[in-house]
């Protein structure tokens, strides 16, 4: 701890992180405050636009739920980041996410509850030099939770979500041509299980939706990871296991999922106290999961993207206090994780986006400044060149 003046300074924060990384130089590391605000910032998302430009939406609670906002921020390559823009004014805002397509249209998504407190996924975009549109809620029971946003190549949005019902957890999908209409929402999860959790999208170059999540059948089954897809025939296959395991501590929970340019689906995901991966080629079955590096600590909420080479980036946060990153080049090993500690407490939950040469971070975390009783967590940026 650091006392300045006569205010107390406490790391257990939310935070959002850029990381810029340029080959065969050396690495530099800052930590700079991107939100600004007086509020709690939490929930980050990060995209990147043709042009290298990063954005990083996040929510902002003030004093009551009425005050959760959805703010914005951007930067250019090798500048400064952005005044934090409000989008709209929504009742309570939260669990933003962010994709932005080939002619850089801004596509965003959060859970948004109404003044009967009903529970809607809203959606709204916004092209380069453009306004946002008027948002759209389309999810369905007004119980909607854990959405997440993918654009194809072509200008497609892709959403998937889920539903708290009394009964079921179940998961839907949604889709909307480039410049058409919304698709009827499809609940691509089958039957009835004990619990469901963290649906997760991306999508191939030919335009197919590739998701996964968490479910156990029971409640005293272990949690699994669950993967679909649209491919091949244009409707959705029967939701299938990746890899099943018994025992104590086996439970397969945070998946994250990217399909790279040869739409080959990679999976990763917390098991053991370790982050786990495999892969699945076109047409044929899933390889055998592997550790990804074993850690002395907890690791946990992995995150993982590809980019144009076929390189795989992969974040976790390991004990709530260390940031690390990894990567892969096709037909090579995982490198040895770089290792970054962040001096913060809560859930970082690490994301990340690609540009033409860099790589965008953010993560949860808060950021305490007491002063005279209130607690005000702070976004932040972390870059290494």
């Amino acid at each position: 701890m650091k006392k300045k003046s006569k205010y107390l300074l406490l790391r257990l924060c939310s935070v959002a992180i850029l990381l810029t990384c340029r080959k065969n130089t050396d690495e530099e590391i800052d930590l700079v405050n991107i939100s600004n605000t007086r509020g709690y910032s939490e929930h980050p998302a990060i995209a990147a636009d043709s042009r290298g430009y990063f954005y990083v939406v996040w929510d902002e609670q003030f004093i009551t739920k009425e005050s959760l906002f959805i703010y914005m921020a951007t930067r250019p390559p090798a500048g400064d980041w952005s005044e934090p823009e409000k989008i709209f004014e929504p009742w309570a805002a939260q669990f933003p996410d962010i994709e932005i397509d080939k002619h850089n249209t801004i596509h965003l998504i959060w859970r948004n509850t109404d003044h009967e407190l009903w529970d809607e996924v809203l959606y709204t975009k916004k092209t380069l030099g453009g306004t946002w549109t008027e948002p759209e809620i389309i999810s369905i029971y007004g119980i909607s939770c854990c959405s997440d946003i993918a654009v194809d190549d072509n200008g497609n949005v892709h959403i998937v979500w889920q539903e708290y019902l009394a009964t079921n957890e179940p998961v839907f999908y949604i889709n909307k041509a480039n410049n058409g209409s919304w698709s009827m929402p499809t609940e691509i999860s089958k039957g009835v299980t004990s619990s469901r959790g963290a649906p997760q999208i991306d999508t191939d170059p030919n335009g197919n939706a590739h998701m996964v999540w968490e479910e156990a059948k029971t409640d005293t089954s272990n949690d699994l990871i669950v993967y679909t897809t649209n491919a091949g025939s244009g409707t959705f296959s029967q939701p299938q296991y990746i890899y099943r395991t018994t025992g104590f501590l086996q439970d397969q929970i945070d998946p994250s999922i990217a399909v790279d340019c040869q739409s080959t689906i990679h999976v990763v995901w917390t098991q053991e106290r370790d982050i786990f991966y495999t892969y699945k080629i076109p047409t044929s079955d899933w390889e055998t999961s592997l550790r990804v590096y074993a850690t002395a600590g907890i690791s946990a909420r992995p995150y993982i993207t590809a980019d144009l080479s076929e390189t795989l980036h992969l974040l976790w946060d390991e004990e709530n206090s260390t940031l690390n990153y990894t990567s892969k080049s096709p037909d090579s090993d995982w490198k040895n994780p770089k290792s970054y500690l962040i001096d913060m407490y809560g859930f970082p939950s690490p994301k990340s986006a690609i540009s033409t040469n860099s790589i965008g971070i953010v993560f949860n975390g808060i950021w305490k400044l007491i002063q005279l009783g209130r607690i005000i967590p702070k976004y932040f940026l972390l870059r290494y060149r």
